[in-house]
């Protein structure tokens, strides 16, 4: 479960800088993932096959107040 006051906390005061690595698991329902992730100004969730189809877990990362890849203005 993510926290969600650090989330909204973070959106308040976008000065800082805030990146979020959350564990997932491959079946995660869609509607909860797409709830996360529009917390955020951007985010990726890579699944590793280590285990049988169904059994893998990953992470998603998110951003706040930055993208990865963008010059800080």
């Amino acid at each position: 479960m993510y926290d969600r006051q650090l989330l909204l906390g973070a959106k308040r005061n976008s000065v800082n800088r805030l990146l979020c690595a959350i564990q997932v698991h491959e079946t995660v329902d869609p509607m909860s993932l797409t709830e996360l992730t529009s917390r955020f100004d951007w985010s990726t969730r890579r699944i590793y096959g280590l285990n049988a189809p169904g059994e893998n877990h990953g992470i998603l990362l998110g951003t706040r107040g930055w993208v990865p890849g963008r010059r800080s203005q």
